[in-house]
């Protein structure tokens, strides 16, 4: 959760490979469900069919550099994971910086998480610790 926001929030996410034929199974707190690929989910995002929060698209953009559900059972396996802290650094667009991003308090990010997440156009659209600040 980042500094600002007074609730604290842990974010977690499990993963496991499921059968063709499974169906999601809705309760109290959804307000829709499906199932979809990485991709699917992302272009749904990007169409402005659904709203994902930032660790939810993060963690998409992880998945489908994956081939397959073993690769990516695997690669999940043996990733370390560390608490990742946004920090508020604009708000015209609103801006969250990560570990990396000299507008951050942590100085060294880590190769595959993002350094910054914009909200423009009420989506958030992410660069990398790979692709660097352009603008």
């Amino acid at each position: 959760t980042p500094t600002f926001e007074k609730r604290r929030f842990d974010t977690r996410f499990f993963a496991a490979a499921v059968s063709p034929d499974a169906r999601p199974t809705p309760n109290a707190e959804a307000v829709r469900w499906a199932f979809y690929t990485p991709d699917e989910a992302l272009a749904a995002v990007a169409d402005g069919e659904i709203q994902m929060a930032p660790p939810t698209l993060v963690t998409l953009h992880r998945l489908k550099r994956y081939a397959t559900i073993d690769e990516a059972l695997d690669g999940l396996a043996a990733r370390s994971v560390a608490p990742l802290c946004p920090e508020l650094t604009n708000t015209d667009p609103i801006t969250l910086s990560y570990p990396g991003n000299p507008s951050h308090s942590v100085a060294e990010g880590l190769a595959d998480n993002p350094l910054e997440m914009r909200l423009i156009d009420a989506r958030w659209q992410i660069r990398w610790v790979e692709d660097g600040l352009t603008g």
